[in-house]
């Protein structure tokens, strides 16, 4: 839901950007209704999913367990269909207030619902399942009173309409799958590590540990996404409003905007490991291992920061099938190779595993970074202006005509 919902940063930035913003409505119904379709298959695997996992020679407790957690976990994974879209949309109007506030509440209410139905209710596993979707409710609640509220959504809402919503949709997925692509490649380049690390002497305390660098990694980049997404939707809505010097001004900027703030965080975690992993175990044998992978992690900081802004500014200007060629031939061939040579033939160890990803990270910076500063923004404004004109001939289809050309003439004028 995520990679697929990632199209919409430069459609919607693009039209805030060109003040086109009937076509935001479009794109928010177009996003709403191909999620919820592309939930129907996930659905399906995840209704099966003990069979898949008996299938895979997996133990029937663990199987059983699985399918029934995921089984109830359905309507969460529907409801995210429905908050990713209205997050962007909300987000790239400059409405950050309602996303915090929905889920700052949602994770607040985790805690006595996970008791609630975990302990009082004894629901077991099915618990956080319950949980987790009314976290998606709240969030829901809280974008939707906002929008209404403030009265976001009646100048973008062309009208629920067959018309609008039934078309456009080869745009949304020429964009939509490659970030889809890109992101799955990204997250189970980790998931291979994790494989190799059991193959490691002592793999209980390899994968432990490697577990304990994953969970500090992904709350660390959690604050370069935002940096990202902030230079996403920026690129494109310069690019909407014809304003390439602004697009690659912007670039540069939010470039050293991610080296420094790689730089921050990369001391951070350096200097502080120790009491970051004793707040997830006092294993000592544990802290040792996962410590000398926080070691590389801090290395892997300073790169992957401006590797996820250089990523954001080539999404953010419609280029999601390059970053998947970056990211398939870096992280795999490169890094995965890598992982393997130095964590098992030169014998460092599971901090080894880690030191492929920093090998992949250095190979697709470059790349990235390489790309941003060689592009030519007029010709990428250009391409945002065919590609706007043909957003608003759809979406005043069944209005003049010439209105729309009057819009794009008003809107980019050489």
């Amino acid at each position: 839901m995520l990679g697929l919902s990632l199209a919409l940063e430069p459609l919607f930035g693009r039209a805030i950007g060109a003040k086109d913003f009937k076509s935001m409505g479009a794109w928010l119904q177009r996003s709403l209704i191909i999620l919820l379709l592309a939930d129907v298959p996930i659905s399906v695997l995840w209704l099966n999913a003990e069979a898949i996992l008996l299938a895979c020679a997996q133990p029937k407790e663990i199987a059983a367990i699985a399918g029934l957690f995921l089984r109830y976990q359905l309507p969460q994974n529907s409801l995210m269909a429905i908050v990713m879209p209205l997050r962007l949309f909300a987000r790239s109007q400059g409405h950050t207030t309602p996303i915090a506030m929905g889920a700052s509440r949602g994770f607040l209410l985790q805690i006595p619902l996970n008791y609630l139905f975990m302990d009082y209710i004894r629901l077991g596993v099915v618990g956080p399942a319950i949980a987790g979707y009314c976290f998606e409710i709240v969030h829901i609640v809280f974008l939707v009173s906002h929008g209404a509220y403030n009265q976001t959504f009646a100048p973008c809402w062309p009208g629920w309409s067959p018309r609008v919503w039934a078309v456009g949709w080869g745009t949304f997925l020429r964009l939509g799958v490659p970030c889809c692509a890109a992101l799955w490649l990204q997250v189970w380049s980790f998931e291979t590590l994790v494989l190799m690390g059991g193959w490691l002497p002592n793999p209980a305390y390899n994968i432990a540990a490697l577990a304990i660098a994953f969970y500090i990694n992904a709350v660390l980049s959690g604050i370069t996404f935002g940096v990202a997404t902030a230079s996403s939707t920026r690129i494109a809505m310069a690019l909407g409003a014809n304003k390439p010097q602004i697009a690659a001004l912007a670039s540069r900027a939010f470039l050293l905007v991610g080296l420094g703030l790689g730089a921050v965080i990369a001391l951070a975690l350096a200097a502080f490991r120790n009491p970051l992993i004793g707040l997830l175990t006092s294993e000592p044998e544990m802290v040792r291992r996962a410590s000398k992978i926080l070691l590389v992690l801090a290395l892997y900081a300073v790169l992957d920061s401006p590797q996820q802004v250089a990523q954001g500014i080539l999404q953010g200007s419609a280029r999601p099938h390059v970053v998947f060629l970056i990211v398939l031939i870096t992280q795999y061939p490169i890094g995965i190779v890598a992982s393997f040579v130095l964590g098992f033939k030169e014998r460092p160890g599971v901090s080894g595993l880690w030191m492929g990803m920093v090998i992949a990270d250095v190979a697709q910076l470059g790349a990235e970074v390489t790309l941003v500063w060689l592009t030519n923004w007029e010709i990428q404004a250009a391409n945002t202006g065919t590609q706007l004109a043909r957003s608003l001939e759809i979406v005043y289809a069944g209005e003049n005509i010439s209105y729309a050309s009057v819009a794009m003439k008003q809107t980019y004028k050489p």
